[in-house]
């Protein structure tokens, strides 16, 4: 992965969960977080680039 903070393993999580649930038909999700500033994050719109670009490139 070359993550290199918690704050970006923790959004590319995120994003992997959320592609796994989408691949696998799920429209409902809720996620629990422990990290107010991914959550900030997801919230405001504002996905890291590497995190996204990471979890892509990983499914493709």
């Amino acid at each position: 992965m070359g993550v290199a903070t918690s704050y970006m393993a923790e959004c590319h999580g995120i994003l992997e969960s959320v592609g796994c649930a989408l691949s696998r038909g799920w429209k409902l999700l809720h996620i629990k977080l422990d990290s107010e500033v991914a959550i900030s994050t997801f919230h405001n719109n504002k996905v890291p680039y590497m995190a996204a670009k990471t979890t892509v490139e990983e499914n493709q």
